[in-house]
């Protein structure tokens, strides 16, 4: 039986402060075929986005991955076994703008919301994982090739919705850990746009929160207004939680270990109309 197709799709944040109308898609057309170093060898870019002619708040683009060779690096004659001589490299002929290992991921731009859904994995099995893709659009967006767009970009893998769950769940939280960005107002609740307007009053972009339980206290109890800036930061930035189980156990939490994956089997020919049908489910 042949092995059935999949893709993992996810979707990140993306917010701009300040947030200008147009920021969004004004990042998009300046962020194209911009090339940014990931890891190793390998390099990536988005390619100029594409409007949907039935919602023009939508965009479609792909991120491009390859494998760049540094002909100015160390080369091996595996002959040898030895470095290879500078006259052996100059015989090294590289046709200009040919890369190997390349290696081709959809994603969607949804600009109302400015959330981004990535295919993690392709149809080839490939994969461009959550941190790998944070990291990426987060240098992206805030190079400095873009010019002065007169903002920073913030960029925050979105969780599970369970993921906030399980931190304050947690038996016996003894350390928390709210990391707040300034995200757009009107994703705000009420608790945590008072948070925003004191930030943004102060000339801040940003409010690290850390709750230490005390001495002979049992476990921490954040409340409604912990809570909700907690709500605000699992989108627009990271929640955390250090304690132990009943039993006594040491236990770690944070948004950032629960992506929100969805899996799709490949419908028809088409992985990108398969790709499309997820996207209901992060907007």
């Amino acid at each position: 039986m042949a092995e059935v197709t999949k893709i993992l799709v996810g979707a990140l944040n993306i917010a701009a402060t300040p947030h200008p109308s147009g920021i969004y898609r004004t990042l998009l057309d300046r962020a194209a075929n911009l090339e940014i170093p990931l890891h190793g060898s390998d390099w990536g870019k988005v390619t100029t986005v594409t409007p949907f002619e039935d919602r023009p708040d939508l965009f479609a683009g792909r991120v491009l991955v390859w494998a760049h060779i540094d002909k100015d690096g160390k080369w091996l004659n595996k002959a040898k076994n030895a470095e290879a001589t500078a006259d052996e490299k100059k015989t090294i002929i590289l046709p200009p703008d040919i890369e190997p290992n390349f290696r081709s991921f959809n994603f969607v731009f949804n600009e109302s919301k400015h959330r981004l859904v990535v295919e993690f994995r392709n149809e080839l099995g490939q994969t461009f994982g959550p941190s790998r893709a944070e990291k990426f659009f987060s240098k992206l967006f805030n190079h400095k090739s873009l010019g002065d767009l007169g903002a920073e970009v913030a960029v925050t893998v979105v969780p599970t919705e369970d993921a906030l769950e399980r931190i304050f769940s947690m038996p016996r939280m003894r350390w928390l850990r709210v990391y707040n960005s300034q995200p757009n107002p009107e994703d705000l609740s009420e608790e945590a746009e008072e948070l925003h307007e004191r930030l943004r009053a102060m000339g801040a972009k940003s409010q690290d929160l850390m709750l230490t339980k005390a001495a002979k206290v049992k476990k921490l109890e954040p409340d409604e207004g912990i809570k909700a800036l907690a709500a605000a930061a699992a989108v627009d930035g990271f929640v955390e939680a250090k304690g132990k189980t009943e039993a006594g156990a040491n236990v770690f939490e944070s948004t950032k270990l629960h992506p929100k994956v969805i899996e799709r089997e490949i419908e028809g020919t088409s992985s990108f109309a398969t790709f499309l049908t997820v996207l209901s489910s992060f907007f």
